[in-house]
């Protein structure tokens, strides 16, 4: 930096030491070129090279009060990006670290927590089969027209000759009776397996 702009530098550091906010801008636009240099240089990649800058900037606001006028403002400046740079870089670290360990915890306990859904279907499959064979041959008839045949409640009530009411009220009785039996057998086969 020549000796104007140092003259320039230390201008608007007084001012902004004496409560003049706004000259600070004059400091930021004096040195964000070399500011913005170092950091990028000593950043690991994927750095928020902009944020890292802004905190340099944002700290050494904060603290112009500790600079003292005549001295290198410079290296002083510096020394806050050189902080700033080693507290993002241990940050991107740390974050590295902690994604190395979760991630392939977290895909364990996914495909674990599939492979136990997989099983449940399975089971819950399993009881249906057996809760079908407790069902009467009339019962399994609606059901197998119902789920099987896909037919509407109302082709079943003229096919059967009951009316669309008593089969859509069977059906439901139906529902509520497997989704019973298969409970029950989803409780017992977990109480034995603990």
């Amino acid at each position: 930096m020549d000796s104007h702009k140092i003259r320039q530098l230390e201008s608007f550091i007084e001012k902004v030491q004496h409560g003049s906010r706004e000259e600070f801008r004059g400091i930021v636009d004096l040195c964000l070129q070399e500011v913005r240099a170092f950091v990028t240089r000593r950043s690991l990649p994927g750095s928020d090279i902009d944020d890292v800058v802004q905190r340099v900037f944002i700290e050494a606001y904060q603290r112009i009060g500790d600079y003292k006028l005549g001295s290198e403002f410079m290296a002083w400046l510096i020394s806050i990006a050189k902080y700033q740079a080693m507290m993002e870089s241990s940050k991107l670290r740390r974050l590295a670290d902690y994604h190395s360990r979760y991630v392939p915890r977290a895909v364990a306990d996914e495909n674990e927590r599939r492979l136990s859904n997989h099983e449940i279907g399975d089971q819950r499959l399993s009881y249906l089969k057996e809760c079908l064979q407790k069902i009467p041959i009339g019962g399994r008839e609606i059901l197998d027209r119902r789920y099987q045949k896909n037919e509407s409640s109302k082709d079943i009530a003229t096919a059967l000759k009951r009316s669309d009411g008593a089969v859509r009220k069977q059906l439901s009785l139906l529902r509520k009776t497997l989704h019973e039996c298969v409970s029950q057998k989803m409780t017992m086969g977990n109480s034995y397996g603990s």
